[in-house]
């Protein structure tokens, strides 16, 4: 199989898709014998970590932002005539990009699979609400209803597509997480500090100021909350007068976009992290930290009821008064309670959201689509 992936771009203030595709097309490849290319369009920002075993088993297009659809069809064009592509598979809506990219398909017969990635999540819609409802009408709804399948990471990102009248088949396969069996074991593994992490981007749809207000109301004794990600839409400056308004300056950090070892030490040497979201497709932040020992606190603006069914967490409603209870029973835990939600929490990850795993069903999915293989169970 030739399976080309189109993102919009590579940026690492687009958020966990920059860094979650090209792993999705590395590991789909390494475990499926088959190729995969990535396409995405180069703006010339800071681009997202691509790590070394991507570029091992992927080539990388970038293309300029500028040359628009004939850079697209260029692009497409030349991976087809050195390998005829089998699978178009489209991250992300809203862009022409990746409208472009299906065009591509529909016009050469390719079959097409389309990751909404979140974006037809209700908060999502209403955000610049008019430019959607014209993006839809135009061809955002024809691309989505042409697609031989849709690529839900949770039950209700499916749930979604189908409010919204569509009738595609849809595959939900989570995204994988990076898992080391040997790590957070025995005496290696780092004191936890009484520390509340957020990981993610700086956006009001991550519910950040729900955040400060459920802090100002609990004020855990000892602890501080750490605020690492990149700045959007000038929400870092408005968080931080939020804080200073609160007078809370001296408990909270706010350590700027974070990866690699830098993240790796945060994730293994806080005690909780945090996701308020109002709306999150997945919510990498919470799976990364599940994989590193970590509980969690989410809303239910995330799919991950898990953290509660499986009791390495709190599911909450969206809002600062629920995150206050919850930061307030979380930071009263004693470190052993904390320590067994964590256990519980790698676990959970272990046995659902590792990359081979993610990569096995994906692969299936596609071998459906070319009529190579069996309907997949995990389709809605």
């Amino acid at each position: 199989m030739h399976i080309v992936h189109v993102i919009r771009d590579l940026d690492a203030s687009s958020g966990g898709p920059s860094r979650s595709v090209p792993r999705l097309a590395s590991i789909v490849a390494e475990k499926g014998g088959g190729e995969a290319s990535l396409l995405f369009q180069n703006r010339g920002g800071p681009r997202a970590d691509v790590e070394a075993s991507a570029a091992q088993h992927i080539p990388l297009t970038g293309m300029s932002p500028w040359n628009g659809r004939a850079s697209v069809n260029a692009a497409l064009s030349a991976l087809h005539r050195e390998r005829p592509i089998d699978v178009i598979h489209s991250h992300g809506i809203w862009s022409l990009v990746n409208h472009w990219a299906c065009r591509f398909a529909r016009r050469h017969a390719i079959a097409t699979v389309i990751s909404p990635r979140g974006m037809l999540d209700r908060w999502c819609l209403r955000h610049k609400r008019i430019k959607k409802v014209l993006a839809m009408a135009a061809y955002q709804r024809g691309d989505l209803a042409s697609a031989d399948c849709l690529h839900a990471t949770a039950s209700h990102e499916a749930h979604a597509a189908r409010e919204l009248g569509l009738t595609t088949p849809c595959a939900i396969v989570p995204n994988g997480v990076d898992f080391d069996l040997d790590a957070e074991s025995g005496s290696t593994a780092p004191a936890r500090k009484k520390a509340v992490l957020f990981l993610g981007r700086l956006h009001p749809q991550k519910g950040l100021a729900n955040l400060v207000h459920a802090w100002s109301q609990v004020e855990p004794s000892g602890w501080r909350c750490v605020i690492a990600g990149p700045d959007e839409v000038g929400h870092l400056a408005e968080l931080k007068r939020l804080v200073a308004e609160r007078g809370l300056a001296d408990k909270f950090e706010f350590v700027g976009e974070v990866a690699g070892k830098e993240k790796g030490d945060l994730l293994r040497t806080c005690s909780l992290l945090v996701l308020p979201s109002y709306s999150e497709n997945f919510g990498i932040a919470a799976a990364e930290a599940l994989a590193h020992g970590l509980p969690v606190i989410t809303t239910k603006g995330s799919p991950w009821r898990q953290v509660a069914e499986e009791d390495c967490g709190w599911w909450i409603d969206v809002g600062s008064e629920p995150l206050a209870r919850a930061l307030r029973e979380a930071t009263r835990e004693s470190d052993a309670v904390l320590r067994d939600k964590g256990r519980r929490g790698r676990q959970l990850i272990e046995r659902e959201f590792t990359w081979p795993s993610v990569a096995e069903r994906m692969n299936r999915l596609y071998r459906w689509l070319l009529h190579q293989g069996p309907t997949p169970e995990f389709l809605a």
